[in-house]
């Protein structure tokens, strides 16, 4: 026998979305800053991994798609996705408009 889903009223909804932006500020106020790995320098906006860092994004914009590896960069650096985007591009021997340097 198949079990009926629940129907959410108008007020019940409004409710859960603010207990959630209270518990999404908690978080927010008790969370630590993360700080990347390899952080990119803010000055210059230029990337520098290691080779077996660089290795790894390639492989990963090689075999999961070039957004995959622009995550990846832009988590291990904390750049923006542009920048990290230009170096993925960089990696690959791509011409682009977000063209990054590489140190």
């Amino acid at each position: 026998m198949a079990r009926k889903r629940k129907t959410w009223t108008d007020e019940e909804m409004e409710g859960m979305r603010e207990l959630r932006s209270l518990l999404e500020d908690a978080f927010e106020a008790v969370r630590k800053p993360s700080i990347p790995p390899y952080p990119y320098d803010k000055h210059t906006n230029t990337i520098s991994l290691p080779v077996e860092v660089e290795k790894e994004v390639r492989h990963i914009a090689l075999t999961e798609g070039g957004p995959q590896a622009v995550k990846r960069v832009a988590y291990l650096t904390g750049a923006r996705l542009g920048l990290s985007k230009g170096y993925v591009d960089s990696l690959l021997g791509r011409n682009t408009k977000h063209q990054s340097q590489r140190k």
